[in-house]
């Protein structure tokens, strides 16, 4: 089956404009969910909820729950320690006024898509794609 194979090889994300983020996989799904602040635009809240698929097929394996786990733990884990602290290092960069303009890496399609959309409801200019150099 297509499904089973993509899913054995990454982890597809559907964003739900304009807070929500959905990841199959083959045991289950991450849902991400981002709240603004209230007063302040530089903070939000995430919640982040993981579900499992049953198997209706017959008793539940034990090994697949354990590995479940181990890629929800290490997921929240990544989440946590990389993107929490490197988002942190850059709102208090914006904050600051120290840097015109950030450049998204191009492992990152996912923050290109995300900033060019709210852009875009927004009415302003879309960012350019910059060639390498």
């Amino acid at each position: 089956m297509v499904v089973r194979a993509i899913l054995a090889a990454t982890l597809p994300a559907y964003w739900l404009f304009p807070n929500v983020q959905l990841l199959p996989s083959l045991d289950g799904a991450f849902l991400i969910r981002a709240y603004p602040h209230p007063s302040d635009p530089g903070r939000h809240m995430s919640r982040i909820t993981f579900y499992r698929r049953l198997n209706t097929n017959g008793p539940v394996q034990r090994q697949s729950i354990d590995e479940q786990r181990t890629l929800s733990q290490m997921f929240a884990s990544i989440i946590r320690d990389e993107d929490y602290a490197m988002s942190t290092s850059q709102q208090l960069t914006a904050n600051s006024g120290s840097l015109a303009e950030v450049v998204f890496g191009r492992n990152e399609p996912a923050l290109h898509h995300y900033h060019n959309t709210y852009r875009e409801a927004l009415g302003l200019e879309l960012l350019p794609l910059l060639e390498a150099r």
